[in-house]
């Protein structure tokens, strides 16, 4: 299949050749692949009984599910087992001890997939939901990512903001996802009575805009949650014999109900800051089959179909645009409508019609290298 360089026939569509191609590198941009990273702490809870195994870098760090923590059926990809947390007290999360290969991390990248069934809050416990922590409760240090009230609106299973507070060798610091101003996002999750896909990357040798949250499901792909955030703690500083890391539990707070209310499954922890790409990957491990991210026409392939939907509606706000070109649901056609489509290229099984070569994102990319800079977004 040919694009021209001109007044380019993409598919049945038409649009400017330049835009086509600057579209597509800058689609290229969020899927790069991240350094190496190595996986440090792995839990599936997968097993029939006893221990979550942790299946991350030797030593092992086992999970302990205390006594109101079990194992439920009912997971993101639909087979194995999830942690489930929704028993109200202070014995609903799991223990892994005091590791030290979580301890001291100067960089991270920690994710999970998470399903509300109600707030902590409404049940005696604490509103400060700790998705994960290994953090002592003098002077904060370590770290706890945590679930807090939203930027808009009331808090629900359907709606809240997530927060991440690093007590590190620099300084105390700490960091929540938040919309720029005039953006169209929030920084808020939403769509969380079903299975989301949650992750946070600190980057502590960097002091500016180290910090990031994104959020993704099974049937949209992962995407940064409002703006980069800035928390200049530098390094993890080591809580070795001073706190547990744990699922739903702090030593910053040991008395207090911080699960939560709900299920978890997938809970990972990385030495670096994985980008996009890598996070895409992680979610698709375990995502179930709702939907093909990409297939915007709904004809189970991603190809040139898909990406004429995005681009016939290119930075245009949602409605009145066709709400296909928004996959990201952010309700506005840009950049991460694109990634969603280029991020699955070629997906799928084609269409009768496009049984011909159809190009890779790379190729396009190449067709229009020199209408790069003739992009201009406008909000």
């Amino acid at each position: 299949m040919m694009i021209a360089k001109s007044s380019s026939c993409v598919g049945k569509g038409y649009v400017r050749g330049t835009l086509v191609a600057a579209v597509a590198v800058a689609g290229l941009v969020g899927i790069q692949s991240s350094a190496q990273a190595v996986l440090v702490a792995q839990y599936s809870f997968d097993e029939a009984s006893g221990n979550a195994l942790d299946t991350g870098v030797a030593p092992a760090a086992d999970g302990v599910l205390e006594a109101l923590a079990a194992r439920s059926a009912d997971t993101p990809s639909g087979s194995g087992s999830s942690l489930d947390l929704s028993a109200d007290g202070i014995t609903s999360f799991v223990n892994m001890g005091d590791p030290a290969k979580v301890d001291t991390l100067g960089q991270f990248t920690m994710s999970t997939w998470l399903k509300l069934s109600d707030l902590n809050a409404n049940n005696g416990g604490s509103g400060n939901v700790r998705l994960l922590a290994k953090q002592e409760g003098t002077f904060f240090d370590g770290f706890s990512w945590n679930l807090n009230n939203p930027n808009v609106g009331t808090r629900s299973i359907d709606n809240f903001r997530m927060a991440m507070f690093i007590g590190g060798q620099t300084a105390f610091d700490f960091g929540f996802s938040v919309g720029a101003v005039g953006s169209e996002g929030d920084g808020d999750v939403q769509g969380a009575s079903d299975w989301v896909f949650l992750a946070v990357t600190y980057d502590g040798t960097a002091t500016t805009d180290n910090l990031k949250f994104y959020s993704g499901s099974n049937a949209n792909a992962v995407t940064q949650l409002g703006v980069s955030q800035t928390a200049n703690a530098g390094a993890v500083r080591t809580t070795a014999g001073l706190a547990n890391f744990g699922a739903g539990f702090t030593d910053a707070a040991p008395t207090a109900d911080f699960a939560a209310e709900g299920l978890q499954d997938d809970i990972r922890v990385y030495d670096n800051v994985l980008d996009l790409a890598a996070l895409e990957a992680v979610r698709l491990e375990n995502a179930g089959t709702a939907g093909l991210v990409g297939d915007l026409d709904g004809d189970g392939f991603v190809g040139i179909n898909d990406l004429n939907i995005v681009l016939g509606a290119w930075n245009q706000t949602v409605p009145p645009a066709n709400p296909l070109a928004d996959p990201s649901g952010d309700g506005f056609v840009g950049i991460d409508d694109l990634n969603q489509v280029l991020g699955n290229w070629n997906a799928g099984t084609p269409p009768p019609a496009a049984g011909a070569a159809v190009p890779e994102p790379a190729s396009l990319a190449l067709l229009g290298l020199g209408g790069v800079a003739m992009l201009r977004r406008r909000r």
